[in-house]
């Protein structure tokens, strides 16, 4: 059963990959994707982990011991915490090589989010109960109006394809 998607979403994503989420499971450049995310996530947290531990030491002399101590366990607090919410789900995913879905129709919604200087627009799409931030350039090309399945990363929530009937 293959069903064509319509020209405005299919740039979006790689027939393979689509091919495999309609199988249940992610592709091979999706899989590269997550194991990619979760390196660099690690990465990062041990390199701004180290040097605010080296932040922290040169501090800790001032308060001896005791600071030096509290110090390591507040890191390891945030480690694990870190490792728990933000490196094992994506890993999860990545291990069980399952692509959920999900089928409805489309609600779109928009809204600029500000941060100091920056305003940004974001955008996403809410299919069923499942809500999806993406790129501008997706957010026009799904339409509102048709029955839409949204595959995506049970652990995570993070999309992978979408993939609308054709007209």
């Amino acid at each position: 059963m293959t069903t064509e998607l319509p020209p405005g979403v299919a740039r979006f994503f790689d027939p393979a990959a689509i091919a495999a989420n309609r199988a249940g499971r992610l592709a091979p450049t999706q899989a590269a994707r997550l194991l990619r995310t979760v390196v660099l996530r690690v990465i990062g947290y041990v390199v701004s982990g180290s040097l605010a531990f080296m932040l922290y030491t040169i501090r800790a002399e001032a308060t001896g011991t005791a600071g030096l101590v509290l110090g390591v366990v507040v890191l390891a607090v945030l480690a694990v915490v870190l490792l728990v919410f933000q490196v094992l789900p994506p890993l999860l995913d990545l291990v069980s090589g399952r692509a959920e879905a999900v089928s409805g129709t489309v609600r779109k919604e928009s809204w600029i989010s500000t941060g100091g200087l920056s305003r940004n627009r974001r955008y996403q799409i809410q299919v069923a109960d499942q809500a999806f931030r993406v790129g501008r350039g997706l957010f026009a090309a799904v339409s509102g109006d048709d029955e839409t399945t949204a595959y995506f990363l049970p652990r995570t929530g993070e999309l992978l394809t979408v993939e609308e009937p054709r007209p």
